[in-house]
């Protein structure tokens, strides 16, 4: 069923102008992108985060609303008229955005995201030197050129559902990213050359800029006694 035209021109217009706000950005230091042009105007930075935003927290469940409605054969032709539901819909999308969402990384400025990587790298590596002390845990990864927010180790004699169930306070996954919804050894884990029993006991650990040092100790901890009470009670084969 096609669309309202009103909505097609809308549509249409919206794709014109995405190649050329590409352009015009692909222009600007971080100095200009984050710079009002004036007292009270948004800055480019915050016109991008607000559409965003926008489109991610409200046009995705909307395609997806409509989409049902044309499956079903409830969609009208014709104009929209708009109704106290779109109005609050707008409303919703008015400034400031940024009150309601943190500010996305690739807008932030490159100072503060420098800074967060050296916080981060540095509790990185405290999470790791904490659980690598224990004895058959394999990092996995360089030791040093790595993402600054991401520990993956593989565990020897225990099972992997049985870890991440033993550390369920902790929100901790298995394996890695691209294998995250697959039952299968990580394909990745396996050209690093650990065997199958290792990919598959595998956890990674994600930090993020809410992180603290104490928040890495206490999941160090439950790491180390989740391992340990495995293998005396539940060793894997």
């Amino acid at each position: 069923m096609e669309l309202p035209p009103d909505v097609t021109a809308i549509r249409d217009e919206l794709s014109a102008l995405a190649p050329r706000a590409r352009a015009l950005c692909a222009t600007l230091d971080d100095d200009a992108l984050h710079a009002p042009p004036a007292a009270g105007s948004w800055s480019v930075a915050l016109c991008l985060e607000h559409l965003v935003v926008s489109a991610h927290v409200y046009l995705e469940p909307m395609r997806v609303a409509l989409a049902a409605g044309r499956a079903a054969g409830r969609m009208r032709r014709g104009p929209i008229r708009p109704g106290w539901p779109s109005r609050l819909f707008l409303r919703q999308l008015e400034p400031p955005v940024k009150l309601k969402t943190p500010t996305l990384d690739v807008i932030r400025p490159a100072a503060q995201r420098a800074g967060d990587s050296a916080r981060l790298t540095t509790l990185r590596d405290q999470l790791w030197q904490a659980i690598g002390a224990l004895p058959g845990v394999y990092l996995n990864g360089h030791p040093q050129r790595r993402a600054c927010h991401i520990v993956n180790v593989s565990v020897a004699g225990v099972d992997g559902e049985s870890l991440l169930f033993a550390m369920r306070d902790l929100a901790v996954s298995s394996g890695a990213a691209c294998a995250a919804d697959s039952d299968e050894p990580s394909a990745v884990l396996r050209l690093l050359g650990r065997s199958p029993e290792l990919a598959q006991a595998a956890v990674r650990f994600s930090l993020g800029r809410t992180t603290t040092a104490d928040d890495v100790a206490g999941a160090a901890q439950q790491f180390i006694a989740a391992v340990r009470h495995l293998r005396r009670v539940a060793p894997a084969a």
